[in-house]
C-alpha cells in the first residue's frame, strides 16, 4: 500500500512538472484561439489585446474592442490600413477589386504624390492609384494604365501632347531640338517653327578685315577689327535689312535707318562694310 502511494506521488510530481513546462512554453508564445469564424490571441497570462495593435511574430495585427482579430480595411485615427485574411497588416502594393493602393512601411494607405523606383504616381483621396488625366492645381498631368506619370510626347484621339520633365502638359510653347513647338491652353499641339541660328561670316582673310576696318571701321566708331566684323554680321542677320543681288553676284544688305551696307560675295565672304549715302546708293547697286 505504501509502495502504491509512493508511486502515485511520483506520478503526480512528474505530471505537475510536465504541466508546468507546457504552460511555460505556451506562455512564451501565446496562442491563437478560434471561436466560430473569428480569432483572438491569448497571452501567457490569459489576457488579450482589445481595441489596438499587437505585433505577433513578424506581423502586426489589430483587435477590436472585444479582442477579436480584424481583417479588411481599417481606419485608425486619420489613416487607413489593410489587414489581409490572416489578419496580418499589409504593406506595399495592394490590389483590391479593380483598384490599386499603396501602403507604406507603417501600413498607412498613401494619398497624394508618391515616387517609387523613379516613377511618379498619384493616389486619389480614396487612396486608389490614379490613371488618365489629372488636373492638379494649375497643371495638367497624364498617368498611364500602370499608374506611372507620363513625360514627353503622348497621342490621344488624334491629338498630340507634350509633358515636361515634371509631368506637366505644355500649354504654351517649348523648345525641343532647335524647334519651337506651340500648344493651346488644353495642351493640344498646334505647330512648330525651326530656330534659325544666325550665321556668322568673315572677310577672305585678316589682311582684308584689317584693311576695311582702317578704311571704314574706325570712322564708323568701332574700337577693333573684331567689333567691326561683328557689326557687319549684325547687319546681315538683321530681319529689317533690305536684301538684293548686286551686279557682281554679291548679296547686298542695307539698313535704311542707319545707312549701313554690307557686300557679301558669292563665296559667302564679306567684301566690305560701310555707311553709304542713302537708299539711292543701295538701289543703284
Amino acid at each position: 500500500m505504501k509502495r502504491l502511494l509512493k508511486k502515485s506521488v511520483v506520478i503526480l510530481l512528474i505530471i505537475s512538472v510536465l504541466l508546468s513546462l507546457s504552460v511555460g512554453a505556451f506562455a512564451t508564445d501565446g496562442r491563437w484561439i478560434k471561436s466560430g469564424s473569428r480569432w483572438w490571441y491569448r497571452h501567457t497570462d490569459s489576457t488579450y489585446t482589445r481595441d489596438g495593435w499587437e505585433k505577433i511574430g513578424k506581423s502586426w495585427y489589430h483587435f477590436d474592442k472585444n479582442g477579436w482579430m480584424q481583417t479588411g480595411w481599417l481606419k485608425d485615427g486619420r489613416s487607413w490600413y489593410y489587414l489581409n485574411g490572416s489578419g496580418a497588416m499589409r504593406t506595399g502594393w495592394l490590389q483590391c477589386s479593380d483598384n490599386w493602393y499603396y501602403l507604406d512601411a507603417s501600413g498607412k494607405m498613401h494619398v497624394g504624390w508618391k515616387s517609387l523606383k523613379d516613377v511618379w504616381y498619384y493616389f486619389d483621396k480614396s487612396g486608389s492609384m490614379h490613371t488618365g488625366w489629372l488636373d492638379y492645381k494649375t497643371e495638367r498631368y497624364f498617368f498611364e494604365k500602370t499608374g506611372g506619370m507620363k513625360t514627353g510626347w503622348y497621342k490621344e484621339s488624334g491629338n498630340w501632347y507634350y509633358f515636361d520633365l515634371n509631368g506637366a502638359a505644355v500649354t504654351s510653347q517649348i523648345t525641343i531640338d532647335e524647334r519651337i513647338f506651340y500648344f493651346d491652353s488644353d495642351g493640344v499641339y498646334l505647330y512648330f517653327e525651326r530656330i534659325e541660328e544666325e550665321k556668322q561670316y568673315s572677310f577672305a582673310n585678316n589682311d582684308r578685315l584689317n584693311e576695311h576696318f582702317e578704311k571704314h571701321g574706325i570712322e564708323m566708331g568701332y574700337a577693333s577689327a573684331q567689333d567691326y566684323l561683328a557689326g557687319a554680321n549684325a547687319v546681315i542677320n538683321n530681319p529689317d535689312a533690305l536684301v538684293k543681288n548686286g551686279s557682281e553676284n554679291d548679296t547686298i544688305y542695307y539698313i535704311e535707318a542707319t545707312n549701313e551696307i554690307v557686300f557679301l560675295s558669292q563665296y559667302e565672304k564679306i567684301r566690305t562694310y560701310f555707311i553709304c549715302s542713302g537708299k539711292d546708293y543701295f538701289d543703284k547697286q
